[in-house]
């Protein structure tokens, strides 16, 4: 029996225990072929399995899955860690959920926790964008440059294109060094508006839930949510009247089955707008405006936030207090859809996520009063120039009644 092994132009014969080895023109011979042939035969074996081992260790053993999930919630959780120790004393980033990788993108949603205050109520946090580097996951949270940058490079089934607006800070046409999410920024703007935030003068709160994203949809796409503790004081964002309320001991939870649950005061702006304002707190609707037809005037306690109705916190174990409001439209005296609620405290590209936007909305009084100041400053600028005209004219006047007059004594200096 004959075997024959060939690798390029090399050969090996065996026949009867003995090896012929044929390279080109020469042949070798060995008695002992059996037992060079077994050697030779586990030396190859001992190639082949150290070659698969090297590979294994290579391929298998060396190489991180780097989309695997549980590596990715570790490279997460790390981050957040090292994010929070920017964090003031007792406040920390904790993950909320986590968007299936794409193209080498990843996006996670994130709460802000204050230690000392519950952390199942509530709606506020951000986002964070993680890109897959040859090290590993890199991530940056709403609010740094990086994050800005990388937004327009996300795959669009990510995140919408016509929703990255709201969530980028530094604009292009501001110089802005960095923008701490929660922490108030400039709003001399000098965008003219009918409305100021529904919230009292000074105050700051972040936007949870921007137009078009969750269930603001259809009728309610032009809707905002701000977030805000449980009892916050509610102004009206423009003159109005009355035309809806429900101030009932109202329940709320995370669930649809309290959506009819939400107390919540309309008023009408205009002939065909209404602003809503939805998830009331019980019993906080002033007893003179729980009649329709009522008027407000800007700036008025219309009531306080409130976890009524279908609201979730972040962990979605609980209800969230928060501000649903939104600026209705009008046909025939029924909600036909909303329109965009530009405040006057917005910039460009407002609204969007990360923003504490600080309200200068004042109550009537406060208004009143500084009407009154600034008529009242207004008369005396008017009687100090009548003043100065009868300072001026008096001289004049006593010139012309005098025979011998120096015209050069009325001038003076100006």
């Amino acid at each position: 029996m004959v075997f024959i092994l060939t690798r390029q132009s090399r050969n090996i014969y065996v026949y009867k225990n003995k090896i012929l080895l044929w390279w080109g023109q020469r042949t070798l011979t060995s008695e002992y072929g059996g037992r060079v042939l077994k050697a030779f035969l586990a030396a190859i074996a001992i190639i082949g399995l150290s070659a698969v081992l090297y590979f294994y260790v290579i391929d298998t053993g060396s190489d991180i899955d780097y989309n695997e999930s549980s590596y990715i919630q570790e490279e997460i959780e790390l981050y957040l860690a090292e994010a929070s120790s920017e964090l003031t004393e007792g406040e920390s980033y904790g993950f909320v959920e986590r968007f299936e990788p794409m193209d080498d993108w990843l996006l996670i949603t994130v709460a802000r926790r204050n230690f000392d205050a519950d952390e199942t109520t509530g709606t506020s946090g951000l986002l964070a964008i993680g890109k897959l580097q040859d090290s590993g996951w890199e991530f940056h949270l709403q609010g740094e440059e990086v994050f800005d940058s990388w937004l327009p490079l996300l795959p669009e089934k990510l995140l919408p294109f016509e929703l990255r607006k709201h969530f980028r800070t530094f604009l292009q046409d501001q110089t802005v060094s960095r923008v701490i999410p929660g922490k108030p920024r400039s709003t001399n703007v000098g965008l003219e508006s009918a409305y100021n935030l529904p919230y009292p003068e000074g105050k700051a709160f972040q936007i949870s839930t921007l137009p078009g994203e969750s269930y603001h949809k259809g009728t309610i796409e032009h809707a905002l949510d701000f977030d805000m503790p449980e009892g916050t004081d509610l102004l009206s964002v423009s003159d109005g009247t009355v035309i809806a309320f429900r101030d009932n001991p109202g329940s709320g939870g995370c669930d649809k089955k309290y959506v009819d649950d939400a107390n919540l005061i309309r008023i009408k702006v205009a002939p065909k707008l209404a602003v809503l304002y939805l998830h009331l707190q019980a019993g906080s609707i002033p007893q003179t405006l729980k009649t329709d037809g009522a008027k407000v005037q800007t700036g008025e306690n219309i009531g306080k936030s409130g976890s009524t109705g279908f609201t979730c916190n972040w962990t979605g174990t609980g209800p969230g207090p928060h501000l649903h409001i939104v600026l209705e439209k009008l046909c025939s005296g029924k909600v036909c859809g909303s329109s965009p609620l530009n405040f006057a405290e917005f910039g460009s590209g407002d609204p969007r996520h990360g923003i504490a936007y600080v309200s200068k909305n004042l109550s009537p009084e406060k208004r009143a009063q500084l009407e009154e100041q600034k008529k009242q400053e207004q008369m005396e600028a008017e009687a100090t120039k009548i003043e100065q005209a009868i300072r001026g004219f008096t001289p004049i006047y006593a010139c012309s009644t005098l025979k011998k007059c120096n015209e050069a004594d009325l001038i003076t200096p100006s």
